[in-house]
Formats: structure tokens, sequence, C-alpha cells
């Protein structure tokens, strides 16, 4: 017991653990005497106290024990006295395991415990078979071993009890759940009150249900259920088979399609099949995750299933329906709340979503569960949030039909919704499918009109004015379901709609018949019409006139191309003029109006506001109403009681409380309030950014740290630079990135003599307060992160003497050779891993005369970049002398190895300007988030490149890739042929793969080059992925900027011979059209906020007309103008003569 104690109290040391189990395995059962049920317990507290190191040893002692304990239970023949020396400790060890289940730290050490026991649950299974062949009767063989898997069932209930369910699992997790649920089955433990086993053991398999993974196959469903040990058919007799058969039925309600296909299975589909629709009966209706009845559909949806020639998928399709038939009704048991009426209005657009799935039958299977869910719950159909979804979701499908009419994207997702389908391959069959959507809608809605009018017209209402548009067939339901109903409120909800359009027409026939003036415009002579009929509502404070103004001045501040702030700032301040209830009440109305209408103006309009009402409190109005002192009633006779503030107009104004609070916008928008370029500085604004700027996390703002940097040269107040030194105190990644940043800016040259004249003093102020802030951990991790990096970047200089060749090669290895990993460090292009080791036989210098940039590869731990800074700063919080802890010790997480590790590959170079790649990648990374938002199947890779001083810099390698140099100098042939060497010929499934890959990816890249005018596109500057992407690196010469002295030779992207072949040959070919109909929506996503952000830089990309060319260029004549581009090659014609590489 003392031994345990110490082993419990020192187990974040490295050896005493270990060696407290060698000392208990030495002893232990030597002879047998009630000491080894203390070691029983002293293990388990090691292993709950997190003594990893002894599990294997621990876990295979249990196993030993409980094997040999089953082995002795079931054994028909007499045993010996070695074989039965554990039966003492067979309870203890029991016990220990549920002491264990329910103790173990979560994370982890709960993953490895479950593993450990579903491990032992399988092998007793095993053992018990292997027993059971030895008895006669079937029914004894199967049940042999039951007695052991049922006592080990509470345990792995009480451990998953404490655990997330499962979603996705390794394949040996998911292998070891899916045998568990066989032997499940095959014993009855999954049936209710069956009589046979303890009933805390069907309790303990419902909560396992309830957190278990779906069982689908990995690869092939059939030759993975034959092979299974827990399922062999050896002993089944063919009555038991058909007995089995009937029972499937049974739990399938007998459907006519499906009794045969079940009388054809063998024993093994039978298990299968009982045990998913057994599994997914217990899950929805035990589960408190909502996701749980929308785990069938996994099953219809998996290829394995839907492949096996057995009937599966059938089956399974008729149990989808029984398995949320049997949640609906559980659900109806249970005590209806707020929460339960969410999870059901989920349901009803996860099972809208699936309508449209491109599986007629997954499509029949949701109509039915939906049918069967409003029956249940007949509430649903005038559900705002239900009626909603089915009309955008009918909607966003419209728009696909016409914005993909090629069907190059397969997948569609609508925002708002986290699931994702699987569309139809041809126009017809979406054609259809939406059609039927259509139709079902229809009835949705006219069915909600008919039991609850009102409300429906209430929901389709905020429909109309927050989704709908002319031509959007959603729309035109929703009114046909109003007018059909025939309600009284018609009238009013079509007065509702065309309010707008009312005024909207006045100002557009005031346009018109100003027209004819020569004098002025017709805006000009409208604007001063309109104000002074306004200034004359003011003046009568008639509410009907000063209506019309304000709405006729929004119409027309609406229709207005150019934004007029003298319109907006009449609006905004209108209350000050005129501080009543209704006129405020107006206001808000005309406001809203113009924040839907013009999103455009949003800074402006926010700006305006908060003056307004800063200038409403100067006066003294309302809520600020200057009140003169009450007397007392001590002092003289009251008649009332005092006059209160007349604060009504304030609260009607506060109706509008997003734009007072200022909601927070995207960091994008945020950094545009802090440099002149695109709104005027002022300091409100600026410190409504700073604001919303420290509402992120640090990993979101990672990605903008040059442009914050850049912002201090516009930072007149010091709102900017207090900002920077409060990020970095608040997040250490953040803190470093921000001084490489810093430092790398702080000179316009790359050897650090040129000072920039507007950053230096400010941005030297500001490292100076960001590294004294630094205490303790802190300042401890940032030493050891940079000393870790100028040791690194010093290799450079030291084997710049060396000619290049071998002496330079050797010169490279010793210097890494010196360099030591003692800590938590991390590579600056890479915040979100922590480095394990340094590959020291990988150090290669690269091809540059009088340069000396190296490569260098490092094993990393991928973990986040919060967690990252957390074990950071863990590694340098222990006192000197003592070691850190194991979760942030180096030496033990090296131990680790699972799929969070992986190799890096950078290259550190020293003496170029990376920020120009910076900025090119960041624009690449935005874009890609753009194209991903709005579902644009384009492919780019933004490899990362931070720069870390002036002219110094790492940079991120491509995976898995090979430059097209390479590729041409390791054969003789052109990229076509590559594709049909590596992937085989142009009519197989992995051509056509990677086809589609470089069709996405040469889209990406394509319309990135042209909107950044890329240039220097030779084949070392383009790669090839493993997958048949293609990958652009070396952003050295873009915008205005290009090799030989910005001649612009180079035609707008790269668009080959051999790329050509690859997309068919000709601009007529299905993928070159896929290619071109990419490239026009990507480049129509694409955008410029950033770019203006970084004008002020100085890079030599920018001469001064930067964002007016990047505004004016176009798509539709570019693709064919650089079809088959001569220039092309006669630029990789010069760069093999110049520079011998390849084309």
């Amino acid at each position: 017991m003392t031994l345990g104690g110490i082993g419990v109290a020192l187990v974040s040391s490295k050896d005493v653990p270990d060696m407290v189990l060698q000392i208990y395995l030495q002893r232990f059962a030597n002879p047998p005497s009630p000491l080894d049920n203390v070691m029983v317990r002293c293990l388990a507290n090691m292993w709950i106290a997190g003594a990893r190191s002894i599990h294997d040893g621990v876990m295979k002692l249990f196993t030993q024990i409980s094997i040999e304990s089953s082995n002795r239970v079931y054994s028909q023949e007499p045993v010996g006295a070695a074989e039965h020396r554990y039966a003492h400790v067979s309870l203890a060890v029991d016990t220990a395991l549920g002491r264990m289940a329910d103790g173990v730290a979560e994370g982890e050490d709960q993953h490895a415990l479950l593993v450990r026991l579903l491990e032992l649950f399988v092998q007793l299974g095993i053992e018990g078979r292997r027993a059971g062949e030895k008895v006669s009767k079937s029914t004894v063989k199967m049940s042999t071993s039951a007695g052991n898997l049922g006592v080990l069932m509470p345990k792995i209930a009480t451990l998953l009890k404490r655990m997330q369910p499962i979603t996705n699992p390794s394949t040996r997790l998911r292998n070891l759940f899916r045998d568990f649920w066989f032997y499940c089955t095959v014993l009855g433990f999954d049936v209710e009150y069956s009589g046979l086993w303890p009933e805390d053991w069907y309790n303990a398999v419902c909560i396992i249900a309830t957190k278990s993974p779906v069982l689908i196959a990995q690869e092939n469903l059939r030759s993975e259920l034959i092979d299974n040990a827990a399922i062999k058919s050896d002993a089944i007799s063919p009555n038991e088979l058909q007995e089995f058969r009937n029972t499937v039925c049974g739990v399938l309600n007998h459907p006519a399609e499906v009794v045969p296909i079940v009388n054809r299975m063998d024993f093994a589909q039978c298990t299968y099949l009982l045990s998913v629709l057994r599994m997914e009966k217990m899950r929805v209706i035990h589960a408190e995750h909502k996701e749980a009845p929308h785990e069938i559909f996994k099953y219809l949806e998996d290829k394995t299933i839907r492949k096996d020639k057995g009937g599966m998928w059938m089956c399974l399709l008729a149990g989808a329906t029984i398995v949320f038939e049997a949640y609906l009704d559980a659900h109806k048991r249970n005590k209806v709340n707020e929460s339960s009426e969410s999870d059901l209005e989920y349901h009803a657009q996860f099972l809208l979503v699936q309508f449209n799935h491109n599986l007629k039958e997954v499509r029949r299977c949701a109509d039915a569960c939906l049918s069967r869910l409003v029956d249940k719950f007949p509430y649903l159909l005038w559900n705002g949030r239900v009626l909603t979804t089915a009309l955008r979701l009918l909607q966003a499908l419209q728009v696909n039909l016409a914005q993909d009419a090629t069907c190059s994207d397969p997948i569609f997702m609508m925002n708002g919704l986290p699931w994702s389908i699987q569309l139809q391959d041809t126009i017809e069959g979406r054609t259809a499918v939406v059609k039927d959507f259509s139709q079902r809608c229809e009835q949705i809605l006219q069915e909600a009109m008919k039991w609850a009018p009102a409300i429906t017209h209430s929901h389709l209402l905020e429909y109309a004015s927050s989704y709908g548009v002319s031509s959007d067939t959603s729309l035109r339901l929703a009114m046909d379901a109003v007018i059909n109903a025939g309600s009284e409120n018609t009238s009013m909800y079509l007065s509702s709609l065309h309010l707008r359009s009312m005024y909207l027409g006045q100002v557009k026939g005031m346009l018109a018949l100003r027209a004819a003036d020569e004098d002025e415009t017709p805006e000009c002579t409208l604007i001063k019409r309109l104000e002074s009929d306004y200034e004359a509502a003011i003046a009568s404070g008639c509410s009907e006139e000063l209506k019309n103004a304000i709405m006729l001045l929004t119409a027309l501040f609406v229709t207005l191309k150019e934004v007029n702030e003298h319109i907006l700032t009449l609006l905004v301040r209108c209350p000050l003029r005129s501080f009543t209830e209704s006129t405020v009440q107006l206001c808000v109305l005309s406001w809203n109006w113009i924040l839907a209408a013009r999103t455009d103006i949003q800074n402006i309009f926010l700006r305006e506001m908060c003056l307004a009402w800063a200038e409403s409190a100067r006066q003294g109005r309302g809520l600020y109403e200057r009140l003169p002192p009450a007397p007392s009633p001590l002092c003289e006779q009251l008649k009332a009681p005092p006059k209160p503030p007349y604060y009504q107009p304030h609260a009607l104004w506060l109706n509008i409380a997003h734009v007072l609070t200022w909601a927070t916008c995207s960091p994008v928008m945020a950094l545009s309030l802090l440099t002149p370029r695109q709104y005027p500085l002022h300091p409100i604004t600026v410190q409504y950014a700073v604001r919303v700027l420290r509402s992120y996390p640090a990993d979101a703002l990672l990605m903008y740290i040059p442009q914050l940097v850049q912002a201090v040269r516009h930072d007149n107040i010091g709102y900017v630079a207090e900002l920077i030194v409060w990020l970095a105190g608040h997040s250490q990644l953040l803190a470093h990135q921000l001084i490489w940043n810093m430092e790398t800016n702080m000179y316009t040259d790359e050897d650090s003599k040129n000072k920039d004249p507007v950053l230096y003093e400010a941005l030297n102020e500001i490292i100076k307060k960001t590294v004294s802030q630094l205490e303790g951990a802190a300042r401890r991790f940032h030493e050891a992160e940079f000393s870790l990096f100028h040791r690194l970047t010093a290799i450079s200089g030291t084997i710049k003497p060396y000619p290049k060749g071998d002496a330079r090669k050797k010169a490279c290895l010793k210097a890494l050779a010196e360099v030591k990993l003692e800590t938590i460090t991390y590579l600056p292009s890479n915040p979100e891993a922590f480095l394990l080791d340094i590959d020291y036989a990988s150090g290669t210098p690269m091809q540059s005369a009088a340069k000396a940039p190296f490569l260098a590869k490092f094993k990393v731990r991928k973990c986040g970049v919060q967690e990252l800074e957390r074990i950071g700063l863990e590694a340098q919080s222990h006192e000197k002398g003592k070691p850190p802890p194991p979760e942030a010790d180096l030496a033990e997480l090296r131990k680790v190895n699972d799929s969070n590790n992986c190799w890096q590959a950078a290259i550190f170079k020293v003496g170029d300007d990376v920020r120009q790649d910076m900025l090119a990648l960041q624009l690449m990374q935005l874009m890609k988030n753009v194209w991903a938002g709005v579902g644009l199947p384009v492919c780019v890779f933004p490899y990362r490149v931070v720069a870390t001083s002036p002219g110094c810099g790492v940079i991120e390698c491509v995976p898995n890739s090979k430059s097209r140099d390479q590729l041409g100098r390791q054969t003789d042939f052109g990229l076509y042929e590559y594709f049909k060497t590596t992937y085989g010929d142009e009519s197989s499934e992995s051509f056509q793969e990677a086809r589609r890959n470089f069709v996405r990816s040469m889209a990406g890249y394509s319309v990135f080059s042209f909107l950044l005018q890329i240039k220097d596109r030779h084949n070392g500057n383009i790669m090839i992925d493993l997958d048949g992407h293609i990958i652009h690196i070396d952003f050295g010469f873009m915008f205005e900027s290009s090799p030989g002295g910005n001649l612009g030779f180079e035609p707008d992207f790269k668009l080959s011979e051999e790329m050509v072949a690859i997309m068919g040959g000709k601009m007529e070919a299905a993928p070159f059209r896929q290619f071109a109909t990419l490239c026009v929506q990507a480049y129509l996503a694409a955008f410029v906020s950033l770019v203006s952000l970084m004008l002020d830089t100085g890079l030599p990309c920018f001469r001064g007309k930067t964002i007016q060319q990047l505004r004016a260029r176009y798509m539709h004549s570019v693709i064919t103008n650089c079809f088959l581009n001569i220039r092309s090659k006669m630029y990789d014609q010069l760069q093999y003569l110049q520079n011998e590489i390849p084309y």
C-alpha cells in the first residue's frame, strides 16, 4: 500500500510508476495472498492519478485475470491450481475497473481506457466462444461468456456517460464498437425486459448507445462481416437462423418489400441489421444531444451500405422511419419544454434539407419522417423557423439552378444551416427535385394558413421583408397562401409589403419630371425641393407632412448611386429638430430602411448616429433633461409631484439599439476604420474599431497582423498603439507575431539601415512597452522562442562564406546540429503546432548565389493557437531547477505518437523581403474564405510566410508536391502525359478526380493571378501535388511590378498548352467550360478591401493606381486572351535559356 501511495504521489515522475508496477508484477500471486487485492486497488489508483506509462502493463494483468476467471467459471473440465491462481482477485479487478471508469481524468485518458475496456470486452467474447465450442447445445454456446461481458457493460457506460458522443472514431475504435454491439445483439443484452439478464445491464447498454459512433463499414460491408469473429455462424442451425430472421422482420414491422430480402440474409447480415436498428432506437430514445435522430441517415448515405448486394440499404431505409417514430413516441411521452420545442424545430429543418437529397429513396424517407413529425406535433406547420427554412431553402435551390447550370458543384449547403447534401448530376434532375420541394412547401403553407392564419401572416411578412425578391418562387408561394386563405388581413399584408415601393415610385417620378432642367441635375433639384419641404414640415409641426418629407428623403437617399451625406445627416438628426415620440418612431422606420437597402454606408451612419445621440445629451433632451432641484416638502407646500423628464422619444430611439450599441463588425471593416483611405478618420469610429478588434480572439487576428501594424501610420491619437500593447498583453502568440512584424516594418530596406520616417519611432516605442510588460512565464516563453529563431536564422550568415555545393551543405548540417530544442517553441509560420524535434539531416542550402537561404524539417505536434499558448506558458511556469508539468514537458510530449504529429519543412530566408509574399498569401487566404463562404469549389493553398525582421523570414513548404521544373528534369514528357502516367487512362476514375482537382485549382489561381497581376510564372514557381492540384509559389512580382523592368510581358495568367490539354484540349471541352465558369464565379466573389490597407507600405508592387486597376478588371475576355498565349511560352523559353528551367 505504501508503494502504491508513492506511485500516486510521484505520478508525474518519469520512472516511479513503472518501478512500482514491476515490483507488483514480481510479487503478484506469487504465492496468492490478500495483498494481491491491495495491489489491484493501488494499480487502479495510479491509473486514475494519470500514470500513463503503466497502462499497458496494468491492462495486460487485468485482462489475464479476467480471461482466466472466465475460463475457470465456464469450463466443464477439472482445473489445476496453477490455472486458477487469479481466482481470489477477480472481484477486486472488477471493482478496480469500475473505479477507473468513474475517476479517470477527462480527455486522452478517458479515450485510452475506453479502448482498453472494449478490447477486454471483445477478448472475453472470443474466449467465451472458444469455451462454448466444447458445449453441444448452441444456445449455451452463445451465452457462455455472457456473465463476464455483462459485468463490463456498466463500467463502459460509466465511462461514456462522462464523454461527448463519438462522431469521428478511428477505424480501430469503430470496429471495437461494432463488435461490442454484435455481442450485445447475439446475447440479447439490447432487449428490454428480456428476463435473461439484470436490468442494470440493459440500462448500461442504453447509455452506451447514446455515445456510440454509427456502425458503418470502412471499405466493404460484406467482407468485413464475413471476417468478423463475433458473428461466425458455424454453430447456428437453419431453424435458429430463420428464427433470427423473423426477429429482424418483427423489428421492421414486416414490410412486404423487405421481408423477402431479410429471408435471404445470412446470420452475419441479420446480426448487423438488428444491431444497427436496436442501437439507433436506443440512441434516439435515451440521448440528450439533438443530433441523435439524424444518425440513422448516415447509414442511408454510406456508400458501402448502398453498394451491398444483399439488400441492406433497402432494409435500413425501412428501418429509418421506425427509428424516427420511436424518437417521436419517446418525445411525446416526455414533458415538453422550451428546449424540446427547439429540438423539434431543428429536426424539421434537417428533414426539409434531406427532402432535396440526390437519392430519391432518401428524399422519400425524409418526407415520411416529416409527415410523422407534423402529425405528432402539428404546431410545427406554422412555426416561424420552420416556415422560413422551407422558403429560404426553396429560394437557395432556385438560385443554385440558375447559377450552376453545368452542375459543377455537387454539394449544396445553405447559410445558417449546418447540413450539406449532394445534388443531382444533371440540371433536369435538380429541376425535378426543386419542383417536388416547391409543391411540398405549398402544401405546408396551405395547412399553416388553414389552422393558424394570423401567426402565419406574421411569419410570411417577416420572410418577405427579410429574404423575398421579386423573382423568388418562395415569395410567390407565400403571397398565394395569404390570398388563397381569404384572410381579412390580406390588404394590410400587401400594404406593408408595398410601402417602400410607393415612396420609391414617387421619387423616380419626380426625378423624371426634372430631367429637362438644364441648369442642374435632377438629383440636385429634387434634393433642394425635398429639403425645403422637410424644413417647412418641421416648422409647421404637421406629422403627415413630416412623414412624407422624411420618407421621400429616405427613398431618394436609397435611390442615389453615390452616398449623399447631407441627406443622411438630415435624416439621422431629425429627432434633434422635433423631439417627439411620433417623429422618433418615423425616424426608426427610415433608419431601418436605409440600413437594409444601403449596406455600404454602415460606418458613416454609425458615426452620424453617435454624434446625434451625443448632441441630444448636450442639448439636455429626454433622458438628459436638466431639471431644477426638487423642492423639499418640509419647506413649502407641494400641489403636484415634480415633472419627470420626457424620456419616451429616447426609449423609442433605443429600438434601433443595434446601431447605438455599435454591433460588432468584421475585422476587415474594423481595420478599414483605422486608415483614411476608405473613410475619414474620426475619434469615435477609431474607438469603435479598437473595441471591435479587442473582442476577437487571438487566432482570428493573427491573419491581420500586417494591416494592424500599418495602421500605426495614421495613429495620431494613440488608439492603435494602445490596442497593440493591449492585444500583446492578452495573448503571447499574438505578441510574438506583432513584435516580428513591427521589427520588420521599422526599416524600409533589407539591411536595417534606412529607418521608416513614420513608423520607426512609433513601432520602437510600442515594442519597448510590449516587451516590458512581459513577466515570469510569459517573458521566459518570449525569450525561448526568439532565442531559438535567432540561432536558426544565424545559420544563413554562417554558411554564406562557403562555396555552393558540398562545402555549404556540410556547413549547414554542422550549424543545424548545434541548435537544440530544450522547451516548448514553435515555427513563426505555424503558431498552431509546437516543435518536437529537428531532422538534423534535412539541412539543405537553397539555390541562391548572393544569399544563403536554407531548408530544414521539424517534427511538430498540432494543437491549436490557444492550446499552444497554454502549453508554452506552463512549460515556463515551473520553478528554476524543477521539471515542467508532464503536459508541458517536451521529453514527455515526444513520447506521444498519434495523428497530430507530423513533419513540417520550412525555408529560412535572410536578405529577402518576404512582406510581399505575406500580403499575397494573406489575400489568397481571404479569397479562399470568401469562395468557401459562397460555396465555390475552387482550390488554392495559401501556405504560410512570416517576416521576422528586416530581410528575414520563414516560409512554409508546400507538402506532397513537386515543381513543374522538377517534373521536367525527371521526365521528358509534358504535364498531360504525366497525369496519364500517374493517374491512369483518361477514362479512369483516378484521372478524372485528379483532373477535377486540377480544374478547380487552376480556376482559383487564375483568378488570383489575374486580380493581383502575379508575374514571373515560370515552371519553377508552379507546383503539382499528389492529388493533381496546381499550386503557385513565389509572389515577388505582382500588381504594378514585373520582371525585366516592369515590361508587363506575361499575360494575365498562365494557361499553357499542356494545361489546356488536361482540361480537354480545347475551349469547347466540358472540363474547360467548367474551368471558365468557375473563373467567372470566383472573380465576382473577390474583393479589394485589404489591399487598400497595404498601400502605405511602400512595397515595389504599389505604384499609385493599384486599386483603380483592380476594380476595373473583368473576366469576360481575359480567359480568351490567355488561352494558349504565345507570350507564356516565350517567357518559359526565356527562363530555360537564362536559368535552365525546363518547360
